[in-house]
């Protein structure tokens, strides 16, 4: 089965659908509980007909669900199954550095740029994990994955200022000495950021 997510496909399921064959579902927003529900029909031979926020081929043509409800309180979510993939190519050192793994911090942009899909996988507005469960997520690749860096992918990590000096006074309170960086807007730091 070929599933699709994420923002190059959101809100085009139909479209895509139409046009590719090779193509048995396209999730739209969040895709952690309909791809659970996907692999779990597909496990008992089930079609993804129904499936809160898919679209589906089927004999009659495309059909498509609304989403399902957002994920609130992030922290609710487990870590990545970080054990059922070899980090080593993930965090292979090339010619310049070890590449660093991703973790999320939270969810959504409040900005509805023209040129980007992020409001319509997210909606507007901005969902938080907490700055402990963050810091447990760095912790577990620390100590098991033994990482020397990563990086917050969040959409725009610095939205929310006492966040962020939350997370950077508890980094240096760990003294773990990793390596960091995250994506921002110019137009929301100062000097302190």
């Amino acid at each position: 089965k070929v599933v699709l997510g994420g923002p190059g496909v959101n809100g085009l399921g139909r479209e895509i659908l139409e046009r590719f064959p090779e193509v048995d579902v396209v999730v739209s927003g969040e895709g952690e509980l309909p791809l659970l529900q996907l692999m779990e029909r597909f496990r008992s031979g089930r079609g993804a007909e129904g499936v809160p926020g898919t679209a589906v081929r089927t004999r009659s043509g495309v059909t498509g669900t609304p989403p399902p409800p957002r994920i609130d309180p992030l922290d609710q979510l487990p870590f990545p199954a970080y054990h059922k993939v070899d980090l080593a190519e993930y965090t292979a050192r090339t010619e310049w550095e070890r590449i660093p793994l991703a973790v999320l911090s939270a969810r959504g942009c409040p900005f509805r740029c023209t040129f980007c899909d992020i409001p319509g996988i997210w909606s507007a507005g901005v969902r938080y994990r907490s700055v402990a469960n963050v810091m447990a997520e760095v912790a577990l690749l620390k100590e098991r994955y033994e990482i020397d860096r990563f990086h917050v992918t969040d959409d725009t990590f610095v939205m929310d200022r006492e966040r962020v000096l939350a997370f950077c006074q508890a980094m240096e309170e760990r003294g773990w000495g990793l390596r960091w960086s995250c994506l921002g807007r110019v137009d929301r730091m100062d000097e302190e950021i």
